[in-house]
């Protein structure tokens, strides 16, 4: 079984037993958020504070 199979199933697991369809989608879209921008993290694809502050118009 694939690893991200593996993941998806083992979060619906974790939830409780009268979970709603609305519930599993949202959390496996929230890990698969998470789970993109731990990557771009690792990619080293990250903007430094300053950059932030820039973007935001706060300099």
């Amino acid at each position: 079984m694939s690893e991200l199979k593996e993941t998806a199933i083992q979060t619906i697991r974790m939830m409780p037993d009268d979970v709603e369809w609305k519930d599993i989608l949202e959390e496996l879209y929230f890990r698969m958020k998470v789970d993109a921008g731990l990557a771009e993290a690792d990619a080293g694809d990250t903007l430094d504070w300053e950059e932030v502050k820039a973007e935001l118009g706060l300099l």
